[in-house]
């Protein structure tokens, strides 16, 4: 499967790593330049040792690369994650900036694209972000209506615990064909509900 990344902080090369081990293709893309230069990855962001042995060997073997162009990240890919930062602000409240400006990308990039295409969150979002923030963002700037939603925590990237989602049992969650080799068991909430069950680092997800 051919997955984009956008936000190559740790949490994006950290799932670009493990997505690549898979068996994936991964482009990673980010608005910082120096982000995206692979011999600089070290020199801004510290990475260990494992990691950065991981992403080195995957851009070498051609399953990683990096990109400044968010459409063609887009085009390219079958499942979208989003690893931008969430700063807070001087009250204390998400900075969602970045993520918003992200989603507009998504959005614009996606009405040039007919293809079903899933977008995953994995930045740290409050319950509500994924039905009131990015579903509303992309639906606007690409025409096309969301449909279902699934929802993983980060944390245990290689080993989940389980997967949630809302995907009709008809259409599994493509992002499960990620984790086909981990036996977990699969609870269906909704989106609201699956962003408030994992209580500190939510992965949520829509289908577009």
């Amino acid at each position: 499967m051919k997955v984009s990344i956008f936000g190559l902080g740790y949490v994006g090369l950290l799932s670009a790593a493990c997505l690549t081990r898979a068996g994936h293709t991964v482009i990673g893309t980010d608005p910082e330049p120096r982000r995206t230069a692979l011999t600089d990855m070290g020199r801004f962001l510290v990475l260990g040792p494992g990691l950065k042995l991981a992403i080195t060997e995957a851009a070498n073997s051609g399953s990683f690369r990096t990109t400044l162009d968010a459409r063609s990240a887009i085009l390219e890919s079958d499942v979208t994650l989003i690893c931008v930062a969430m700063p807070s602000n001087a009250n204390g409240s998400l900075n969602l900036r970045d993520f918003d400006a992200v989603c507009i990308q998504i959005g614009l990039a996606l009405a040039a694209k007919g293809d079903y295409h899933l977008v995953v969150v994995r930045s740290a979002v409050l319950p509500g972000t994924v039905e009131g923030r990015l579903t509303l963002l992309i639906e606007q700037h690409s025409g096309r209506r969301p449909g279902h939603h699934l929802a993983t925590p980060p944390n245990s990237f290689m080993q989940p615990r389980m997967l949630l989602s809302s995907a009709p049992q008809s259409r599994p969650p493509r992002c499960s064909t990620m984790r086909t080799k981990h036996c977990m068991p699969c609870i269906s909430p909704s989106p609201t509900r699956s962003e408030t069950c994992v209580p500190r680092m939510e992965s949520t997800a829509t289908k577009l």
